[in-house]
């Protein structure tokens, strides 16, 4: 159960470490000319943050909340996998990818447990 209580904490850290310490962040994925628009686009992703920390603590499970969760997954995965594949962005982006797509399988196979368990 820890386990799973841990993840919204992690993706909580990654998403929103750059308001801790930007200059940190920086390091890690390179400069950026438009630091507004990274701020914006974490501040974009915030309610999927929210959304896992309630599938985390919640015991009553929601098929739509599950769903936007592996969509949202699955087009970060795709932009940070293909962006860091052309060099546009930096190679950090592409472990970045790999663990987005790690945690939209884990929804997936979240979804076939849940429905197996109910019939």
């Amino acid at each position: 159960m820890w386990s799973h209580a841990f993840r919204p904490f992690i993706i909580f850290l990654r998403q929103y470490g750059l308001f801790i310490h930007l200059d940190s962040f920086l390091w890690i994925t390179g400069e950026k000319t438009d630091i507004w628009l990274l701020k914006a686009v974490s501040l974009l992703l915030l309610p999927s943050v929210l959304l896992l920390a309630y599938l985390t603590f919640n015991p009553k499970k929601n098929y739509i909340i599950v769903g936007s969760v592996i969509m949202a997954c699955l087009g970060l995965a795709g932009i940070d996998l293909y962006y860091s594949s052309a060099r546009i962005i930096k190679w950090v982006y592409l472990i970045d990818g790999v663990l987005k797509l790690l945690f939209a399988v884990y929804w997936i196979c979240y979804i076939i447990q849940l429905k197996n368990s109910s019939s």
